[in-house]
């Protein structure tokens, strides 16, 4: 994709100063989100090793579901928001809508499993096993997309960082998505019809699935993090040259135009 600034704003620095410090924003809020999450895939992966009493406590404590569960998805939810829209590239509109009707699928989500607590009568919808294994698949989708929008904006020439993080978040993700697909076509009772439900299958295999699963998850969060941290980094970049282009004097204005300028109009003396 060409500079994105290219396509909309070269005559016009102050919207790209703003369309850029939103992006910043954006990344910053998902960094935050991912690391939050990739620090809850951690928790799991060390509370199915090691059966500790304390780590359990910790992951059913409400500080931990509302201080961290909570976040995740409320900061990814308004990252996306942010990315919506900031530029009209047809490529980086079709992703970021995607990627915020994902997030809102997720929004939804979490606002039904936790309708008592925030005062709703919502009730069960039931599906849970449909909806956990949609959860899951439009989560490593959302890695792809949060990946391919920060590595467009941090990728710069003569960086590889971005495009090497990319790389590995894609391969990652696109390994989890296919892990996930298959998991769930062997291990649904399609002759249940619907709704959908789980068959009888060896709970070994399953937490298998669930361990490897939750690791892969932590390890595409941190180069996601990353990813997303040179994204913000690349906007501040360019939030400041705008702003040093701003302050640099026109040397092609005439020293005729600079009185205009000054005098509120031209004198033709």
């Amino acid at each position: 994709m060409q500079d994105p600034m290219l396509l909309d704003f070269e005559h016009d620095p102050a919207s790209a100063r703003r369309r850029y410090a939103l992006c910043r924003a954006a990344f910053l809020l998902g960094a935050v989100g991912l690391a939050q999450l990739g620090l809850s895939c951690m928790l799991e992966v060390l509370i199915l090793f090691y059966r500790d009493p304390g780590l359990v406590r910790i992951a059913k404590s409400s500080w931990w579901h509302w201080g961290v569960g909570a976040p995740i998805t409320w900061t990814t939810f308004v990252s996306a928001y942010l990315l919506w829209g900031r530029w009209r590239d047809p490529s980086w509109q079709r992703r970021a809508g995607l990627l915020l009707l994902l997030n809102t699928f997720d929004l939804v989500t979490w606002i039904i499993q936790n309708n008592r607590e925030l005062g709703l009568r919502i009730g069960d919808v039931g599906h849970p096993w449909l909806r956990m294994f949609l959860t899951e698949g439009f989560g490593w989708t959302e890695f792809m997309l949060f990946g391919s929008l920060a590595a467009e904006v941090a990728n710069r020439p003569g960086t590889d960082a971005a495009h090497l993080l990319r790389n590995g978040v894609f391969a990652l993700s696109t390994l989890g998505l296919v892990l996930c697909g298959a998991t769930f076509l062997s291990a649904t009772d399609w002759a249940h019809r619907w709704p959908l439900v789980p068959r009888r299958i060896d709970p070994g295999l399953f937490l298998l699935y669930y361990v490897t699963s939750q690791m892969m998850m932590a390890m595409t969060t941190v180069q996601l993090v990353a990813l997303m941290g040179l994204g913000a980094r690349q906007c501040a970049r360019d939030i400041r040259s705008l702003k040093s282009d701003d302050s640099m004097p026109d040397l092609l204005v005439s020293r005729s135009e600079t009185e205009w300028d000054n005098q509120g109009g031209r004198s033709w003396k």
